[in-house]
């Protein structure tokens, strides 16, 4: 290899390396053509993914030329000289030009060079020039090769950031999927459960909105959504949209282009119009091959969701499924264990005209005070709870002592300080009701430490206890008694306000007197 025939290998070695996509390369290659050999014009053409060749750099011409040559250069007669020598995978030397190349420069040849990279076809270099010599041909068919590389290069880079970006979403995706799992199971309520997963498919699938349709009836209604989904409370009449269809069926339907269902379905055209709809996808919800909703994906923009995006959300869906299968199971036990409570809680307060109605009365009232006292769901079905079971140990003195008329003995007193041990001790053996006994234990604590049983005094007391505290006093107040009438509002407030520090928490009391006087 001569001294000019290594400069310009290094030359090009240096330009595969650095070109970041197959335009640098085939810019930087024609231009090293025209400045290192003795080319007057180079160009570099790209096979295309419809095996057309396009121009993809022009060298040794003006820029008002190139769009002249881009032009030139992709018609059938120019392109059967390219595919010849691709098919022969060798140079070909033309001397006497076609009128479309040779317009330029008549009295020129040229030299069209194959690229190949792993075999396959990639481009043609043309080389023009009115003074090739005998090496010429050589050199820019080592030119071609050592592109072919570049392009090569270039091509499995691509490939590999295309398969690191398909495993980094694919892991990201299998991340998220977790979290959606773990956030239902945290929680055992369906509209928790459902709010929860439609927000976070957002960070699954790029979608514009997201709801999901319960089955009533022969109509769906729409219980929680965001962005481009219908409103909370729409019911959706079973013609009126292809959901149901989903729902007979039990696979996904992907609607790449919303139109096609207006003539069928009117109300998907008021939806587009009223949401800016263009695509959807809709996935069934059901269990054991029971439908009972639909999960919607939405998007502004037609044909955005992709086969990837289905089977991931065919994935969710089911995980959808089986965590409201189970959210529906205990709601329906909670309901079932709540009924009978109360039933056998209210034939017991029956046993006493004094007392028939107290218990739930007193569950009614700690669930508006722990609501305005800012409570959370669970904090307030433990007060409910605890509130339908707080005299539950009573059962075995009630009619010995609660109908008594005159004042009652020592005995009568210590028998009734008893009643929140035996409840307590009553519900141990029941493991899922354990954070409710301290609240029913300690409800007859006093705020300064002379409360029952166990002399707890301010922060020591359990707040549901402190909240049951208040509210079973203020029903007792207010309800007649075998030695008493039953106090009006006014008194039972202004009893509460003179035990506030004392029996009751002062700060409780204060919430409590403002509840009652806001009603």
């Amino acid at each position: 290899m001569d001294k000019q025939s290594a400069e310009l290998v290094n030359k090009l070695s240096s330009v595969v390396v650095s070109a970041k996509n197959a335009t640098e390369l085939s810019a930087s290659v024609a231009d090293l053509i025209t400045s290192s050999l003795t080319a007057e014009i180079a160009l570099v053409l790209i096979i295309n993914e419809s095996n057309e060749f396009v121009v993809s750099s022009v060298s040794g011409v003006s820029r008002e030329k190139k769009l002249e040559f881009t032009a030139s250069y992709c018609d059938k007669c120019c392109s059967d000289f390219f595919r010849h020598t691709v098919l022969n995978k060798s140079p070909l030397t033309i001397r006497s030009l076609p009128h479309p190349i040779a317009q330029e420069s008549p009295e020129a040849s040229a030299i069209i060079c194959p690229v190949f990279a792993s075999a396959d076809p990639v481009a043609v270099i043309v080389s023009f020039s009115t003074s090739f010599d005998s090496s010429s041909e050589t050199l820019l068919q080592g030119i071609a090769s050592i592109t072919g590389m570049g392009f090569e290069s270039i091509r499995l880079n691509k490939h590999f950031i295309e398969l690191e970006g398909n495993l980094m979403h694919k892991i990201e995706t299998l991340h998220l999927i977790n979290e959606i799992g773990k956030e239902m199971l945290s929680s055992l309520k369906t509209k928790d459960i459902v709010g929860s997963v439609v927000q976070l498919i957002r960070r699954v699938i790029p979608c514009d909105g997201a709801m999901i349709a319960f089955v009533d009836d022969n109509e769906l209604e729409v219980v929680t959504g965001w962005g481009t989904a219908l409103d909370v409370g729409r019911r959706i009449c079973r013609d009126e949209s292809p959901f149901y269809k989903v729902l007979q069926i039990g696979k996904p339907h992907y609607q790449s282009d919303v139109t096609e269902d207006f003539t069928i379905y009117p109300f998907m055209a008021e939806w587009a119009a009223e949401k800016n709809v263009f695509s959807y996808l809709c996935l069934p919800l059901s269990f054991q091959d029971k439908p009972f909703g639909v999960m919607v994906l939405s998007s502004v923009r037609a044909a955005w969701f992709t086969k990837d995006h289905v089977q991931t959300m065919e994935k969710i869906a089911t995980q959808v499924s089986v965590a409201l299968q189970d959210a529906k199971l205990m709601e329906d036990f909670e309901d079932i264990f709540i009924g009978t409570v109360t039933t056998l809680i209210s034939a017991m307060d029956s046993k006493s005209k004094w007392t028939e109605g107290h218990t739930i009365r007193v569950a009614d009232c700690v669930i508006k005070f722990g609501t305005v006292v800012g409570l959370k769901k669970d904090a307030l079905q433990r007060l409910r709870i605890a509130a339908l079971l707080h005299d539950v140990g009573k059962i075995n003195t009630y009619e010995n002592i609660v109908d008594k008329q005159g004042k009652l003995s020592d005995e009568d007193l210590h028998m009734i300080k008893m009643h929140p041990i035996h409840s307590a001790e009553i519900l141990l053996p029941l493991n899922p009701l354990k954070e409710i006994i301290p609240i029913i234990r300690h409800h007859h604590e006093k705020y300064d430490g002379t409360g029952y049983p166990d002399g707890l005094k301010a922060d020591e007391i359990n707040l549901e206890a402190r909240i049951l505290c208040i509210a079973d006093a203020y029903e007792a107040m207010r309800s007649d008694r075998p030695y008493r009438a039953g106090l009006t509002v006014d008194e039972a407030v202004q009893e509460l306000k003179k035990g506030a520090g004392t029996q009751f928490d002062p700060s409780l009391v204060s919430i409590f007197v403002n509840m009652v006087a806001a009603h």
